[in-house]
């Protein structure tokens, strides 16, 4: 999902698909998430992954008042380093505006 132009809010639309996130999460507990948060590259690279970082903690605290353990996830912070798509429209900036998961068994 999506955040706004220099912001870390989740954004209201996106709360559905993180419930049902943190309910699949909560059904399952063999599996461990990476919260992987994203920037455009407007901006200078610390800010950006200064700003990434934030995106994935706030995903994180989400899923954690939720009633997903916090030891279940992991947080990594790309900033602009691995982009969606291209910076040059404001669509393609948008997509990289963003926080993805990855998913794998616990140990």
């Amino acid at each position: 999902f999506f955040f706004d132009f220099d912001r870390a809010e989740i954004r209201p639309e996106f709360r559905p698909l993180l419930d049902r996130v943190a309910q699949t999460l909560k059904a399952d507990r063999s599996f461990k998430v990476g919260v992987s948060g994203h920037a455009d590259e407007t901006g200078s690279e610390e800010y950006n992954a200064a700003l990434s970082r934030r995106r994935a903690q706030g995903v994180v605290q989400y899923l954690v008042s939720r009633g997903v353990q916090r030891s279940r996830l992991s947080i990594e912070a790309y900033g602009e380093a691995c982009p969606a798509a291209g910076n040059e429209s404001d669509e393609g900036r948008q997509r990289n505006r963003r926080v993805e998961f990855r998913t794998g068994v616990a140990r």
